[in-house]
């Protein structure tokens, strides 16, 4: 995977990549096989622009890190999200990120 942020490997044996500059998130079976994507046709308002990190909550939710290079006065630093693709909450302070 190019670009790849961070990855990290789930309970049921399948890994979670943070895509980078692909602007997205994928959940990937041991075979390759995408099974969950979160991408900017899911969250519009969070202008996803390099998904950087990411964090798995006890909740299954999950944290996402979004490094918004060159576009910091728009979009989510970083937000939460269920497996359902709803956004919980948001942290788009672009006066204390800068």
């Amino acid at each position: 995977m190019e670009n790849a942020g961070e990855a990290v490997r789930l309970a049921n044996g399948n890994t979670l990549i943070a895509c980078g500059t692909q602007k997205r998130i994928i959940e990937v079976t041991p075979k390759g096989d995408v099974v969950w994507e979160f991408g900017p046709q899911n969250g519009p308002d969070l202008n996803l622009t390099w998904i950087s990190s990411l964090q798995v909550l006890k909740n299954g939710n999950y944290v996402v890190g979004n490094f918004l290079r060159g576009q910091e006065d728009k979009g989510a630093h970083a937000f939460e999200v269920t497996r359902d693709k709803k956004v919980v909450w948001t942290f788009a302070d672009h006066k204390l990120a800068k």
